[in-house]
């Protein structure tokens, strides 16, 4: 008889109990996932925000050192000493993001011209490294984005 109370005394979790932990735990971790990637896109978009501004000072420090002319390229800027390795290649990717330079060609009549593209590697979904596009040429007071699924242009909202 001894036996049989002992057994009716040891508690634990019942099935259910079990599974509505579970469930909690998959909410919380559904929830946080979000919230995450949320957070790396808005820093990766911040920092995409300051190495536009970064390579349109090079571009500027660039061309007073080489009467007006703007660097053709990212490996232009490094070769001066003006941007980090990191910058290398036509389409360098830097913290989730595509940066392109594109300079007009010069002529009699038009002053030089350049224009900065960052573009995010993962544009939607859980993986997104950012939502928006910006865009910078010397003309703009301020940079450009747009979260259209294309290159920002001088006429997009400001940052």
């Amino acid at each position: 008889m001894q036996k049989q109370q002992n057994l009716k005394c040891e508690s634990g979790f019942s099935l259910a109990e079990l599974m509505i932990v579970i469930a909690i735990m998959g909410l919380i971790i559904g929830v946080s996932t979000y919230a995450w990637t949320a957070t790396i896109c808005g820093a990766n978009e911040v920092a995409a925000i300051g190495y536009v501004d970064k390579i349109a000072k090079a571009e500027a420090q660039f061309a007073a050192r080489n009467q007006g002319k703007y660097a053709k390229s990212l490996d232009e800027l490094i070769a001066e000493g003006l941007l980090d390795q990191k910058f290398a290649g036509e389409k360098p990717l830097v913290n989730g993001y595509y940066f392109e330079v594109k300079v007009a060609a010069t002529s009699a009549e038009k002053m030089p011209k350049f224009a900065i593209f960052a573009s995010p590697e993962i544009d939607s979904g859980v993986s997104a490294t950012g939502t928006r596009y910006f865009y910078l040429d010397p003309n703009l007071s301020a940079i450009r984005f747009t979260k259209e699924k294309r290159p920002a242009t001088p006429d997009d909202s400001s940052v």
